[in-house]
């Protein structure tokens, strides 16, 4: 039998808290949620206030992705919420290394407001190196000339849905928008658009070669 006292305190959130207040309206989720925006912004002082560290000492509210990929349990079904305009600028190899198995990372927002990875380095890119994963309602744009990989699939069943891939400014592109090249099984890429110029470097949109039940439904490649 789970007590009342179970329920209230542990799948759902505390609603006198102001962490529970703040994500009520959320859909139900038992692990936790993380939130990400630029310090810089207005509104981060008042995400701090809403949101402090909670009951159990962690803290919600982060400036990278990466940093709050690092807060996360594995298999727990956390998810980070990317507040809409939020933007990060990416130089290495290791600037958003997803390495927590079952977490969700989503952007909020549409059009020009959807969260952006700017791919500043020709070595940048984002590792999926757990399982389980997903990239959502994000852009990702090259804005450098033959960015190598965009994102590294390094791991089973991880999706991929809303995400676009794109450039600044005339020359910058990605070789390889993304790499699934290892012997991972289930990656579906879902209504995501993959726009290259057709005059410049990018060689692949999705280079596939190990991974096995791959599937790629509903998305724009073009250049």
């Amino acid at each position: 039998t789970v007590s009342h006292r179970y329920v209230s305190t542990k799948i759902m959130p505390n609603l006198f808290s102001k962490y529970g207040r703040v994500t009520y309206s959320l859909p139900f989720n038992y692990g936790k949620y993380f939130f990400v925006h630029a310090s810089g912004t207005a509104r981060f002082a008042d995400l701090q206030n809403w949101l402090p560290v909670d009951e159990e000492g962690v803290v919600r509210i982060y400036t990278t992705a990466d940093a709050a990929v690092g807060s996360c349990t594995a298999s727990q079904n956390d998810t980070i919420l990317l507040l809409p305009g939020h933007t990060e600028t990416l130089t290495s190899a290791t600037g958003l290394v997803v390495d927590v198995r079952g977490v969700r990372i989503q952007g909020l927002g549409w059009g020009r407001t959807r969260p952006r990875f700017d791919f500043d380095n020709t070595a940048a890119t984002i590792e999926m190196d757990a399982a389980d994963c997903t990239l959502e309602n994000v852009v990702l744009r090259a804005t450098v000339s033959a960015v190598v990989v965009g994102v590294n699939i390094d791991n089973s069943d991880i999706l991929f849905k809303d995400v676009e891939f794109n450039f600044d400014a005339t020359g910058d592109d990605f070789v390889t928008m993304i790499d699934a090249t290892t012997s991972g099984i289930g990656f579906h890429i879902i209504d995501c658009s993959l726009y290259a110029e057709a005059i410049a470097g990018a060689a692949r949109g999705i280079y596939l070669s190990a991974s096995h039940e791959t599937v790629i439904r509903n998305c724009i490649i073009m250049g």
